[in-house]
């Protein structure tokens, strides 16, 4: 059916043309065979076909043959037009996957720039990194996976960064957790005072054992205390249980000590990796800490905190010279230095990558993490 309805469009001056000849000879043989054709010819036709200087049939035969012109032209016009249409298509096509190709190192080298940049304007900060996390609960385990994005150090740093790795903890343990630190903080808001709630408190004090937080901390404790054997597997109890006493102390200035004995926090600590990002992405807010052991990174500061962007989960951490904690009011200088990464971080972020501004200078005296 379209078809056909296609060949009657293209086809239209030439029906026109034909019906109109068959209808000028129906006319032409009634006038000659009629008398009554006569008279109305010479009255009323004859002053406008005879007496006009174009004739009214070459006038209409004209009119065909320009409509069958123009029609033709059109159709010459619309095949142009979608041949260009059809070029344009595959340019774009190709630019697409060109740009998917180019956007990786695109990204790279934005966030390069904007870690150069960050370290450079901060001279407590030797340097960053940005992981991209997701968060699983699979057979019983909650699983957190870490990939590296991009970092920068100054040189003659020492900052090690892994490009893939996991946390596996019983989904008990998380849920458990996450319970305790919900109930402990009736809010957690940068603006206001957290506030701590305790279940069988009185209205208007708070009993520290009454604490959730509290609660979990000493348990953990004791867990760990009488387990002969410690794996790695309890370095996940111990991060969060050392989550917990950062939390009390950082949001409410509550200090709690942990009662461990030395040879077992020294195994766990061997053990542990990197379970600072975990505590960052569990607490869902910067936290701060510092290198444990015993090398040339001892003392280090650092500020680790998860950020969602589009759609997708990040972690950053910001490496940070031991001599920031001689400043005055240094944790607001490192609240500070949060904001400020995570402004560049979202506005780079929320640009997709397509504002592949060309890098001034000659190079930097920095280096890059992944390489």
């Amino acid at each position: 059916m379209n078809k056909v309805l296609l060949w009657l469009k293209r086809l239209w001056p030439f029906i026109l043309v034909f019906f109109g000849s068959l209808v000028v000879f129906i006319i032409d043989f009634w006038v000659e065979k009629s008398d009554n054709a006569t008279e109305f010819y010479s009255r009323w036709l004859a002053p406008t076909m005879d007496g006009s200087k174009i004739p009214l049939f070459g006038f209409i035969l004209g009119l065909a043959v320009v409509g069958m012109l123009w029609r033709v032209y059109s159709e010459f016009k619309n095949e142009e037009i979608k041949e260009l249409r059809t070029k344009m298509q595959r340019q774009i096509e190709m630019l697409i996957m060109a740009h998917e190709q180019l956007s990786p190192y695109m990204r790279r080298e934005i966030l390069m720039d904007l870690f150069q940049t960050f370290v450079t304007l901060h001279p407590f900060v030797l340097g960053v990194q940005l992981y991209e996390y997701t968060k699983q609960h699979l057979k019983g385990k909650t699983i957190i996976k870490l990939n590296l994005i991009d970092g920068y150090v100054q040189e003659q740093t020492d900052a090690n960064a892994v490009h893939q790795t996991y946390f596996k903890l019983d989904i008990g343990l998380y849920r458990e957790f996450q319970d305790v630190y919900k109930r402990s903080f009736k809010r957690i808001d940068s603006d206001e005072e957290a506030v701590v709630s305790g279940s069988n408190s009185p209205e208007g004090s708070v009993e520290v054992d009454d604490i959730p937080l509290i609660q979990f901390i000493q348990k953990y404790n004791h867990r760990l205390s009488v387990k002969p054997d410690l794996d790695q597997n309890d370095t996940m109890e111990y991060a969060l249980v050392e989550l917990g006493i950062k939390l009390l102390s950082e949001i409410v200035g509550m200090h709690v000590e942990l009662f461990l004995d030395p040879t077992k926090k020294d195994k766990l600590l061997s053990l542990k990796k990197r379970t600072g990002f975990l505590q960052a992405i569990l607490a869902e807010i910067p936290l701060t800490f510092e290198h444990d052991k015993s090398n040339e990174k001892a003392d280090r500061q650092y500020v680790a905190c998860p950020i969602h962007i589009d759609d997708k989960q990040y972690v950053y951490m910001i490496l940070l010279d031991p001599e920031i904690r001689n400043e005055d009011e240094w944790l607001d200088e490192v609240d500070a230095l949060t904001v400020d990464f995570e402004s560049r971080l979202e506005n780079c972020l929320k640009r997709g990558y397509t504002d592949n501004n060309s890098k001034k200078g000659e190079g930097n005296n920095g280096e890059s993490i992944s390489e």
